[in-house]
C-alpha cells in the first residue's frame, strides 16, 4: 500500500510522573517509526506521538496486570 499514510501514537498507564510517561510513551512511537524506516516506509509515516497516560483507562492503583492494557502503541493508516 505505497499511497498508505502512518500515524503512530505510543502510550503508558497512570504510574509514575506525567512528564516521564510521555518521555517514555514517545520512545515508544519513536521505536515503532525507526522499526518502519528500516522496513522501507518512513516516507509513508507522517507523525510519531507520545501521548503519556492522557488516554488511560485503568487507575494507578489496579495491579499491574490490570494496567498493562494501557501500555501500547497505536498504528493508524489512512489512504
Amino acid at each position: 500500500f505505497p499511497d498508505a499514510k502512518i500515524n503512530i501514537g505510543g502510550y503508558t498507564d497512570k504510574v509514575g510522573n506525567e512528564s516521564s510517561n510521555v518521555k517514555l510513551s514517545q520512545a515508544r512511537a519513536d521505536y515503532i517509526k525507526k522499526w518502519l524506516s528500516d522496513k522501507g516506509v518512513a516516507a509513508q509515516v507522517l507523525d510519531a506521538k507520545g501521548y503519556g497516560s492522557q488516554q488511560s483507562t485503568v487507575v494507578s492503583t489496579a495491579y499491574n496486570e490490570e494496567r498493562k492494557v494501557d501500555r501500547k502503541i497505536a498504528v493508524r493508516f489512512s489512504i
